[in-house]
């Protein structure tokens, strides 16, 4: 199945945004160019998260872990 070039190149976006803004940064609040007001994550082994104050209270605690 191929992806089209137009949602391959927003995917390498938000990717990047993601990575620099809210990981390196520490920029929670940038999720909320991410995520809709109703998004929902699976994180690997946890509950259904949802809505965007629940997925950026999961961030945080995520990127807190990690140094």
């Amino acid at each position: 199945m191929s992806i089209p070039e137009s949602v391959r190149t927003g995917m390498q976006q938000t990717i990047a945004l993601f990575s620099s803004a809210v990981v390196k940064n520490g920029d929670i609040d940038a999720l909320d160019n991410i995520n809709t007001e109703g998004a929902r994550i699976l994180p690997p082994g946890a509950n259904l998260i949802q809505g965007r104050a629940q997925i950026k209270a999961f961030w945080q605690q995520a990127i807190a872990g990690l140094d």
